[in-house]
């Protein structure tokens, strides 16, 4: 009967040790597993691509209209000057936008001197109507690219004026602009020109 009563005691301490490293096995499968799982989420988030979203605004310039009398039109004619920006989800394509708008208009961008003011209205004097503007539009989003058109308008005085169109592609992958001579064939952009 000891020997029952000591297998009795003996037996379940035995099984409950290997129990308890049965247990711990499952354990550290599963935090390699979850360890595994958080390095793959965080690879599909950096492959993840970004949804553009994109609102246009107008960009407020320092420097006012500059007004005057025109003789070849009845009343006062105004120098114009506008850009229509960007602002997106995507902070570099809106860096790369604004560097643009700030080299185009640094003029218009800065409050004007005094002397700058007296020479801007003797300009408007002797100018006809004269105008200058920028639109940045979304296009839209390709997979990983985002094409943005910028138009720009200038008019001098005339009959008309002139007006240019220029799409930028972009590639939210690399994080970069694609240019011509990313897509062309090696060897071929000599027959584009």
């Amino acid at each position: 009967m000891n020997k029952t009563m000591l297998g009795l005691v003996v037996i379940p301490l035995i099984l409950s040790g290997c129990v308890k490293k049965a247990e711990e096995k499952p354990v550290e499968k599963a935090e390699k597993t979850s360890n595994i799982k958080a390095n793959e989420d965080s690879q599909k988030e950096e492959n993840q691509i970004p949804a553009m979203i994109a609102s246009s605004f107008l960009v407020k310039f320092e420097q006012p209209k500059i007004c005057g009398p025109n003789p070849d039109v009845e009343g006062v004619v105004c120098t114009s000057k506008e850009a229509i920006a960007l602002k997106s989800n995507i902070g570099w394509i809106d860096q790369v936008i604004d560097k643009e708008i700030r080299k185009d208009y640094a003029d218009a961008l800065t409050p004007a001197s005094e002397k700058q003011k007296q020479l801007n209205q003797t300009q408007a004097e002797g100018l006809n109507n004269w105008s200058e503007s920028v639109v940045y539009r979304f296009n839209g989003q390709f997979g990983q690219y985002v094409q943005i058109s910028k138009v720009s308008s200038e008019y001098s005085g005339g009959a008309h004026g002139i007006s240019t169109f220029e799409d930028y592609i972009f590639d939210l992958k690399s994080k970069k602009r694609i240019g011509l001579k990313d897509i062309v064939v090696n060897g071929k952009m000599d027959a584009l020109k």
